[in-house]
């Protein structure tokens, strides 16, 4: 009996070891599975994180995208506008050119004298009168009337210096270039104008006050002659910048 009994007990010990053999088994089991899963959701958080960057990269670089785009369309207007006023501005100047060459090149060199559209057309004026017949554009740039020759008349000694510095028929260009030299005093070219006279020509507020004064101080024509100058120089105005 005493041996039965030990015998059971024997077996009572050997299942409650087999059971606490099995349970610590599964309790280190369950707490490998527990750490990877702690594992796999700190991963997919970071992930999540990521992706969640990422997406709001995305989505600040699709509207910097819609930005750009809109500026470069923007661009493309502004682009294809001016390309439109160019060619008008082209056209217009061409059609200039074939209606009064000598007067279209006058005006353009006088322009990259730096001049005003002012001065430009008060001057205009007094070549109106001086070379341009009953006051057109239709200039005529190697005039030679009696003792006066090209645009502006020049006699005497003045004659002899722009003939001396350009030859015989000196370009629309150069001439334009010795009126600035009169003006100015420039180039060993003698001044025609005080400072206070150039300051009347070079800073009137309209095309008919420049006329009267560039009449008055640089060409010295007589008193009724300098008024229609007045009327050319607007007339210039309008054809050159309206």
């Amino acid at each position: 009996m005493k041996f039965i009994k030990n015998k059971k007990l024997w077996q009572i010990v050997i299942v409650i070891a087999v059971m606490a053999g099995i349970i610590t088994g599964f309790m280190y089991y369950y707490n490998n599975l527990q750490n990877q899963l702690e594992k796999a959701t700190t991963e997919k958080e970071s992930v999540e994180t990521k992706m969640n960057e990422i997406m709001e990269d995305l989505e600040s670089t699709k509207n910097e995208l819609d930005t750009v785009r809109k500026e470069l369309d923007a661009a493309h207007e502004e682009v294809e506008k001016y390309k439109k006023e160019i060619e008008d501005e082209e056209a217009k100047w061409k059609r200039r050119y074939e209606e009064y060459p000598v007067a279209t090149e006058a005006w353009i060199a006088m322009k990259a004298q730096g001049w005003s559209d002012t001065v430009c057309a008060g001057i205009m004026g007094n070549l109106m009168a001086e070379t341009g017949g009953s006051g057109t554009l239709h200039l005529d740039w190697d005039s030679n009337g009696g003792s006066g020759y090209g645009l502006v008349q020049w006699i005497g000694g003045r004659r002899n210096t722009i003939n001396n510095k350009y030859g015989t028929y000196p370009s629309v260009k150069e001439q334009v270039q010795f009126i600035h030299d009169e003006l100015y005093g420039a180039d060993g070219v003698r001044r025609q104008v005080t400072d206070s006279q150039l300051d009347a020509i070079m800073n009137a507020k309209t095309p008919e006050e420049c006329a009267y004064a560039f009449a008055c101080y640089y060409e010295r024509c007589a008193d009724f002659a300098r008024g229609m100058r007045r009327g050319f120089a607007r007339k210039a105005y309008d054809y050159f910048v309206d």
